[in-house]
């Protein structure tokens, strides 16, 4: 366990963040940012220094379309390299997370 935390069904949480994409030709660029507050005060494991309850969390993604060279249909499977920078920063406690995610899509 961190003293991170997420959405992915172990907390309750309000988020409110922006996201934005840039598709130039074959490569896209998403990028977000937004701010979590924790519902859920409790801390489930006694840490020393406890469990955020805000945090800013941020990411960029970067992906090229290798095939296929041209859509005929949107059924078409398509290969991709894609990198993604997933982070946040605990705002209530010294603590930053960044993950960094390579992969062919």
């Amino acid at each position: 366990m961190y003293p991170e935390f997420n959405l992915d069904g172990d907390n309750s949480a309000l988020q409110v963040g922006a996201v934005a994409t840039q598709l130039i030709n074959k490569f896209a660029v998403p990028a977000g940012i937004s701010h979590v507050n924790q519902l859920e005060r409790n801390n489930k494991v006694n840490f020393l220094r406890g469990f955020s309850n805000n945090a800013i969390q941020y990411n960029l993604s970067m992906g090229y379309l290798l095939f296929p060279k041209n859509y005929q249909s949107i059924k078409q499977t398509n290969l991709n390299l894609y990198c993604e920078f997933l982070g946040q920063k605990n705002t209530d406690l010294d603590a930053d997370f960044l993950d960094i995610a390579p992969a062919v899509q």
